[in-house]
């Protein structure tokens, strides 16, 4: 079992903080098996494929504005991808709630 935050994790278990799914291959587990924290997409598409970052400096403002977040509200991203007319983030929240 996982030990998380001084807390016992199991799958499906709210209490101790994270969400928790069955490890890769597992079907049912046990109340006792460990579990590891759930990362989240996000995306965010503009109306009609209209483009959201026409120049350079877009995409720079953009990734500006996400370390300013991130100085307000911390949250793991573990990948994101930022495209003329879309986003997307891989986010890692530490407990539920976070998003």
């Amino acid at each position: 079992m996982e030990t998380r935050l001084g807390k016992e994790c199991r799958p499906n278990d709210s209490a101790c903080g994270i969400r928790c799914v069955p490890k890769v291959g597992q079907r049912q587990p046990p109340p006792d098996t460990s579990c590891v924290p759930v990362s989240t997409p996000v995306l965010n598409r503009a109306n009609e494929q209209a483009r959201i970052f026409g120049k350079e400096a877009d995409y720079a403002d953009f990734e500006r504005v996400m370390q300013e977040t991130l100085t307000k509200k911390p949250m793991r991203i573990l990948g994101y991808a930022i495209l003329p007319n879309h986003w997307h983030l891989v986010l890692w929240p530490e407990r539920d709630g976070e998003l």
